[in-house]
């Protein structure tokens, strides 16, 4: 019997790495009388412990105390900042989470936080207060109202390595390399030159408390991608917080037969399982050309055997390859 051979994508590989934490912190909040400690930033002050206005730090004895921050409170947050949430005006006010934009006095603060409004703090985060609703609130402490707008702090992470030709084992001139941490979704970017690369992210995991794992993503500038997933940091893993995006994976390439002469026509079959279902796709080829594409529901930083098949004059060939979903 007749084979066939498809040839979709080259690889590379990634050594020499090396992985560190910059620094660890425990990261916490509270409402103190008067001044905030050694360390903290006061965000905001409130009128009274529960159900007040709020205001900035000036205004109110009760002052709304977090560490390792640098905080202000304007009307446009500045480069390295992010908003967290937005009163109406810098007194006596109500207020919302950032990004409503129906106020225009942002609490902005440097940008290391991750922060969401729900019912319970996890044990990584820090309850800054407690809110009656998300838009146009009161406050209280934490304690108060169910609604906790709760952060964790962002730890700082160094990736550095080197990535190398397969094949050759010489040095990628020039490309982009991409992290992403597969629990999370949190991810970063960095160049490569002359097969070296520093790839700087920050994420919500904790190495000193959890394992996470850290999928990397190369595409080199002359079309070659490949990638690796490394398992960072110590304990049980953290738990997952991803859910599956759609989004769309094109694959092109060749066919030929063993003699390496191009398969005059055929149909070829693409699918995945993912976290859902089976996605599929089929098409037609002609001159050995192979097109497809499809958008299957993955999460992010997770790998996944894509499986080809070709079919040509009561023939049949197929291929597996593994890629790690951005």
């Amino acid at each position: 019997m007749k084979k066939f051979q498809i040839l979709l994508i080259a690889f590379f590989t990634i050594t020499s790495l090396v992985f560190f934490s910059s620094y660890v912190f425990a990261f916490g909040c509270a409402i103190r009388s008067n001044s905030c400690g050694e360390g903290e930033a006061c965000l905001f002050s409130i009128y009274r412990l529960t159900n007040a206005h709020v205001a900035d730090c000036s205004t109110y004895n009760y002052k709304v105390c977090c560490d390792f921050l640098s905080s202000t409170i304007r009307s446009v947050c500045g480069s390295g900042e992010m908003g967290i949430l937005s009163l109406k005006q810098v007194s006596n006010s109500h207020l919302e989470l950032y990004g409503f934009f129906n106020y225009t006095n942002h609490v902005c603060v440097n940008e290391t936080l991750n922060c969401t409004l729900k019912t319970s703090c996890g044990n990584e985060e820090a309850c800054v207060a407690s809110f009656y609703r998300n838009l146009n609130s009161h406050a209280a402490e934490c304690s108060y109202y169910s609604n906790k707008l709760c952060c964790s702090s962002l730890k700082p992470y160094t990736i550095k390595g080197v990535a190398l030709y397969y094949d050759t084992g010489l040095p990628i001139p020039s490309g982009v390399i991409t992290g992403i941490v597969k629990e999370t979704g949190e991810r970063g970017h960095a160049s490569i030159a002359d097969g070296v690369f520093l790839l700087k992210f920050n994420s919500t995991a904790n190495a000193t408390q959890n394992k996470f794992t850290l999928s990397l993503i190369i595409n080199s500038t002359d079309s070659k991608m490949g990638y690796i997933q490394l398992i960072a940091g110590g304990g049980e893993f953290k738990s997952s917080v991803q859910t599956c995006s759609i989004k769309q994976w094109q694959f092109s390439g060749i066919a030929v037969d063993t003699s390496g002469s191009p398969i005059s026509s055929g149909n070829l079959t693409v699918s995945v399982e993912g976290e859902l279902q089976t996605y599929s796709n089929s098409t037609t080829f002609a001159g050995g050309v192979l097109d497809i594409s499809f958008s299957p529901c993955l999460i992010s930083g997770n790998l996944y055997t894509f499986n080809f098949k070709i079919s040509s004059g009561g023939k049949a060939s197929s291929l597996s390859i593994n890629q790690i979903a951005k």
